[in-house]
This record gives C-alpha cells, structure tokens and sequence, in this order.
C-alpha cells in the first residue's frame, strides 16, 4: 500500500514537471562582446546576433545593445556574400533598443531612428555590397510560430537584386511557414528589384505591430510590385503602423494578390507614390479599420478596399522632410485609432512613451492611429493655421493669418508666385510671436506693381530649422481706373521714403518736391507714362534738413497734392 503511495506521489511530481516550462535563457548581445563569452550578462555579452541565435532554444530570448549589426551566415544557401543573412528562430524572441545595461525589457527606450539606443540591422556589408534580405526565412524549409518575436530594430539596406526569390522581400522575407510577430520595428532604405522592398509576405499570416516603413522601393523592372509590402497568398495583419513615402511601379505602400487578405487596423498608409495604386494595389480583399489614408486619384487602384471608421485627411506628420513621423496634436489621427486592436504598452519609441493617451490631457483614453502616439508637452504641437487670406489695398495686396496654438515656432516666410508661371520666390519674413496656445493674428503688406494673379504660402519655419508650407491662397490683384497719389511710406523717415501713385489715362506726368515756402526742391518724375500700373518712386532725403515737405503729382487735367516730414 505504501508503494503504491508513493508511486502516485511521484506521477504528480512528474506531471507536473512536464506542464511547467523551465526558466527560459536570456542570451545579451553588444557590439563590444565576445564571441568567446557565455552570453549570459551583459559584461560576457556575445559580439554577434548570429552567435546569440544559434545558441538560443525555444522560449529563450535575446537582448540587443544599441549598435549596428551585420549578417555574417548564408545558412548553406552559397557562397555568394549576397546570401548572407538573419534568421529568426522559432520560438525565441528577440529585442533590441537596450543601453546595455538593463534588468527588464520594460525598461528600454529611445531606440527609434537617430535615438540614442537605436539597434540597425543593417544590410550594408561595405564595399559596394548588400545582403539580398537582411532576414531570409525560405518557403516550404523554414517554419515559425506566432511565438517568434521581433521587436526594437531598425532594419535597413536590404537589396533584393539576385535570382528569384532573393528578388522579393529586401528587408524581410517570410515563406509560407513563417508566421512571426514583428513590434516596434522600423524599415526603411531596403530595395527589391520585384517585389515588396521592405518586406515578402507569402503563405503565412505574419503581424506587425507599432512599426513603420519608410523609403523602401522596388523599382527594378516594369513588372516590379510593392514598394513597402508584397502580399502573395497571405493573410498578414498590421496593427498601428504608419507606411509612408515608399515607392514602385505598382502598388506603391502594398501589392495584394488576388489570394491574399490583408487588415489594416490603426494604420497611416500615406505618401507612397507609384506609376499605378500609389498607396495600395489591391487584387486581392483588403480591410482598413480605424485607419487614415490617401484615396485621391490613383492611391488605391484595382478591388475598391473595406473600409470601417477610417479618415483620409492629411496625418499632419512633424515633419515627413526630416522624415519625423510622428503625428502632431492637431493630427485627425490622434484619438482617432480602436483600443480594442492594440494590447502593447507603449508606441515605437518604447517606456515612456504610452498608448491610448488622451491628446488634451496626456491621461489614459483613446489610442492614435498609426507607430506613433502623440504625447502631451514632450511630441511638438506645431502651428494651427486657422485662417490665411490676401485682400486687394489698392496699392498692394495685404496679407492676414491667424494661428490657434504654436509650440517652437520661430517665424513666417512669405513665398510669392506671379501669374501661376513663376517660381516662387521669398518676399518676406514675420517673426513668430513665440510658443502660445491662445490665438495670434499676424499681418504681411506686399506692394506688387502690376495687375494679375498672385499666389501666396506661408513656410512655417521650427527653432529646429524644420519648416512646412501652408496651403496657397490666390489673388487677382486689379489697379482702380482713377487718379491717385498714396501717402508715402515711412512718413517721417530719414532719409528714404517711398512714394506710390497711379494714373487713370496715359500722359506727362511729373512728380515734384518743394518745401515750406513753395520752392522747388527736386523733380522726380518728369515722363510719358502709361496707365494700368502702379508707378513707385523712391526718395532719398539725405541733402535736406528736417522739416516739412510737399510732394505734387501732375498728369494731364489730374493734380494731387501730399505732405512729408523729414526728422533728422
């Protein structure tokens, strides 16, 4: 009886065991490790990604330092150094953005692009070569489980422009068998000569989280397809991302064949360009859900896509020159996004940057759309233009423009374009009435001299020199038909002044000054003129004395008689 008591006490012991998983390993990786270390801290860190994944076993994970980090294995693929490349490992994660120096994944940040503890997977082997992916996880051989994460990398310079299939899938390629989750990740400057320069989706249902893919490209041929993303009998999901200014000849942000259904939830898909479906060239079934998109002409083109609650407003990025794409409080995308589609904590930057913030309050409440979450007092809240309008003054053309809030605003430069065929060109600057969230009125006068069409921007310039126009507005500025001579400008001045007048019919005219007593002082204008214009002169006062002056104006049966004064 006792033996078979302590036989059953055993099988529970062993049961168990079996259902309960080991600590995992945790596998740290620095650009001044040691190959030759354990692994296992960050002082005996690993030199090398591919030392850490060919030690590390399902459920470890692996943490990256700050650093750039190049594939050094083709996996038996050749010797071609093309073929060099990473391969994720099913089951384990791995997490970049680290200082080197932390005891939490929680406590990493500032590991997005140009941050102190940015993590580049880079593709740039020097020397004019490029790994054909930066990661390669072939069709049919390779599988990965949802279990297999990514997250915290820049992954860049990928160069897709080999044989088929290492022409598809620069940044990432993902076979049939691989279904990983990649978060917090940044792709960007990866080239694919056919399809999908950032990333291949084929077969698998892959997803991406708080990630963002900018400036990718597969332009290669005439056939090439998916600028960002290359979707081929997939079904991928893509959560708060922002894919932005990527480009190719079809499909510019996506390629969707006619197997595949793609979701788009909380997503920006802006500014891609291509020869056909700028932002998404759907042959197959796409869904986009409380996300902003561009649907001008061309932007979406084949099957028209599901769209719910979504806006397609410009995003309002900071500043997408600069390539910061973060979106501003004035941005339709803040609030605008589904809590119910995000589970992470924070946005791509990492700890301290939450989701689901209120973007009035900073306290917890509707996610944004989009890798980025606006943040009170820290994201910059550039200038809200509420209003610009010129206004015809006779003699010049006045400008108006009021602002709802500025933060780091250093100025306005006033562009001018004439008669919609010239370049536009700087005509003015008023300096910013500095950072304010209560409205401010400012006031620009152009004295143009001829009748016709004139446009005017405003180039909103940051402390930061970062700058942004605004929309245009147009003017028909019309001379008057009548006799007129304008009081002129400055008055009292020392020694320059400016005088404007304008004619209703052509003539002699002459422009005089005198003084006091009634005695010419200096002739300054003594020709045939013609009408339909606005003629200005200006006056140099230097030889006077202080004092009052007359200035008449004569033109045929026409006079006009003005007063100065000159302080010295």
């Amino acid at each position: 009886m006792k033996n078979s008591s302590n036989f059953f006490i055993l099988s529970l012991i062993l049961f168990y065991l079996s259902q309960t998983a080991f600590p995992q390993t945790i596998y740290y990786v620095k650009t001044t490790g040691n190959d030759s270390s354990s692994g296992l801290s960050w002082d005996s860190a690993f030199a090398t990604i591919q030392k850490a994944l060919d030690a590390a076993q399902a459920g470890d994970q692996i943490w990256v330092a700050s650093g750039t980090y190049n594939p050094t294995s083709t996996y038996g693929e050749g010797d071609d150094p093309g073929l060099r490349h990473f391969r994720l490992k099913d089951s384990v994660e791995m997490y970049g953005g680290f200082a080197g120096t932390e005891t939490s994944i929680a406590q990493r940040t500032n590991y997005g692009v140009g941050s102190s503890n940015e993590t580049i997977l880079s593709g740039n082997l020097g020397g004019g070569s490029n790994c054909y992916h930066v990661f390669y996880h072939p069709d049919n051989t390779y599988s990965l489980s949802n279990s297999t994460i990514l997250d915290g990398f820049t992954i860049q310079n990928g160069l897709a422009a080999a044989f088929s299939p290492h022409d598809h899938g620069a940044g990432m390629f993902n076979g049939n068998l691989s279904n990983p989750v990649i978060r917090n990740c940044t792709f960007k400057n990866n080239s694919a000569q056919y399809g999908g320069g950032a990333i291949y989706i084929g077969g698998n249902s892959s997803t991406y989280v708080n990630c963002l893919f900018y400036e990718n490209d597969a332009m290669g041929t005439p056939w090439s397809t998916g600028g960002a993303i290359y979707c081929n009998n997939s079904s991928p999901a893509f959560i708060n991302c922002t894919i932005v200014n990527n480009h190719s000849i079809n499909g510019g942000g996506f390629y969707v064949l006619s197997n595949s259904i793609l979701t788009l939830n909380n997503c920006i898909v802006w500014g891609n360009t291509a020869g056909t479906g700028n932002q998404i060239y759907n042959g197959g079934t796409v869904y986009l859900n409380y996300s902003c998109y561009s649907n001008s002409s061309n932007d979406i083109y084949g099957n028209s896509v599901n769209t719910t609650s979504c806006i397609t407003d410009d995003p309002q990025f900071v500043n997408s020159s600069t390539y910061d794409f973060r979106i501003s409080g004035i941005s339709p995308c803040a609030d605008a996004g589904n809590n119910s589609y995000c589970n992470t904590t924070y946005d791509i930057r990492g700890y301290n940057y939450p989701r689901k913030l209120n973007k009035n309050t900073g306290e917890i409440g509707t996610i944004d759309i989009g890798a980025y979450e606006y943040k009170l007092n820290d994201d910059p809240l550039p200038v809200e233009l509420s209003s610009f309008v010129a206004i015809n003054k006779s003699r010049c053309i006045e400008l108006k423009w009021i602002t709802e809030t500025e933060v780091n605003n250093y100025g306005f430069e006033i562009e001018r374009r004439y008669n919609k065929n010239l370049e536009w060109m700087k005509v003015g600057f008023v300096q910013s009435s500095g950072s304010s969230n209560s409205p401010k009125e400012y006031t620009f006068t152009d004295y143009v001299l001829d009748e016709g069409y004139y446009s005017y921007r405003l180039k909103q310039i940051d402390l930061d020199g970062s700058y942004k126009y605004s929309q245009s507005i147009e003017i028909n500025f019309k001379i008057p038909e009548k006799f007129v001579l304008f009081q002129n400008y400055p008055n009292p001045f020392n020694p320059l002044t400016t005088i404007d007048f304008i004619i209703p019919e052509d003539g002699i005219t002459t422009l005089k000054i005198y003084d006091i007593s009634g005695k010419e002082i200096k002739t300054l204008v003594n020709s045939d003129l013609n009408k339909g214009k606005i003629y200005r002169i200006k006056f140099d006062g230097s030889e006077l004395s202080s004092g009052t002056y007359f200035y008449i104006l004569e033109s045929k049966n026409h006079k006009a008689v003005k007063k100065f004064i000159i302080l010295k």
